[in-house]
């Protein structure tokens, strides 16, 4: 699990550290003091080898653009592409580093294996649009290369790593979950699927009767070559997106902790379309899925509710779990650490704000 964060010039975070992280993680602060900034950078660290990680990070915030000032500079520090980025994060066994830097003077190696005409095209893109290059450091392995990108705003990247063959190591595992996800996607049809294959279903059922305590099922069906999801309540099968979307929103986060055993799963504002009655069980399940499959969660809010069910939850979850204030002063990002029983009397005894 991740031990410490370190983040320096990503988006609106100039310097900011958090240490001693725990199973589940609240981040907590007002608005634009970098919650959702930090969930980005750990997600970027650790998917950066995806070429589109770029085109989510930017449809994470709503935004759809090609070009360099478009998708490269929003990563900078108040989009100073001139000040490099550094993420680290550090866990039991390992640390990983990743750093950022424009180059104006990158061509694409003539030995990558694209048609000329292709490649003519790239050449002639990167003389008027800045490429991206990275480094990343896993303790002994290492990768160096570039991003870049065609006139139709498409990343390619050319990577060299340490390895005999160039060969890539995996690392850790993210799912990013952001606030608006409540939506019906092919992944979710996906992972039921999966989990009906596994006979594992049984889990998730538990969990949205969080929601509605009459659903009984959950199915894929085909229907005229689609496939589709389905629940049954009170013998009738009905499409799950008219299950509202509290109910979709339940079964992203928890698909998304039971996918990958071992991996990271950053939730910005947990709290979204939920109803503050279901935050205590919503623990109690968060808690035993993150301990059933060695999973860590990173979760922003500005619920105070959920804080609450937080501190009421059982000890063995609140002894897996922090909080996290994010706060500004005199133009600078800090970060405040506190224990569940040190945040619980910070709250009630000194009436100290913690959303």
């Amino acid at each position: 699990m991740i031990q410490s964060i370190c983040v320096d010039h990503f988006r609106g975070i100039e310097n900011v550290v958090l240490n001693d992280l725990h199973r589940i993680s609240i981040i907590t602060g007002k608005n634009n003091t970098g919650k959702s900034t930090l969930l980005e950078a750990v997600f970027f660290l650790l998917d950066h080898m995806a070429v589109d990680s770029f085109l989510n990070l930017n449809a994470f915030r709503g935004v759809a653009v090609a070009g360099a000032q478009n998708i490269w500079e929003p990563l900078f520090y108040r989009m100073d592409s001139h000040t490099p980025i550094r993420i680290g994060i550090k866990t039991e066994e390992k640390e990983y580093v990743l750093e950022c830097q424009r180059d104006d003077s990158y061509l694409p190696n003539t030995n990558m294996l694209l048609p000329e005409n292709k490649m003519a095209k790239f050449r002639e893109t990167t003389k008027e649009m800045f490429s991206l290059k990275f480094n990343y450091a896993s303790m002994d392995y290492k990768e160096e290369g570039h991003f870049f990108l065609d006139k139709e705003g498409g990343v390619l990247r050319e990577i060299k790593t340490n390895r005999e063959g160039n060969e890539l190591e995996s690392g850790m595992i993210a799912r990013y979950l952001h606030s608006s996800i409540a939506r019906m996607t092919d992944y979710l049809v996906d992972e039921i699927g999966r989990l009906e294959l596994a006979d594992q279903k049984n889990v998730v059922i538990d969990v949205l009767r969080l929601l509605d305590p009459e659903i009984e099922d959950i199915r894929t069906i085909a229907q005229q070559g689609n496939i589709q999801l389905y629940i049954r309540v009170k013998d009738k099968w009905i499409p799950l997106q008219y299950a509202g979307d509290g109910t979709i929103k339940i079964l992203n986060i928890c698909l998304a902790i039971m996918e990958h055993r071992d991996s990271v799963v950053l939730i910005d504002e947990i709290e979204s379309g939920l109803h503050y009655s279901v935050y205590h069980n919503l623990w109690k399940y968060i808690g035993q899925l993150c301990e059933e499959n060695n999973c860590q969660l990173l979760a922003t809010t500005h619920s105070k509710e959920i804080i609450e069910a937080l501190f009421a939850s059982e000890k063995e979850i609140c002894q897996q779990s922090c909080i996290y204030t994010m706060y500004d002063h005199m133009g600078k990002k800090y970060v405040r650490r506190m224990s569940i029983e040190e945040a619980e009397n910070a709250s009630q005894r000194l009436g100290m704000e913690l959303r």
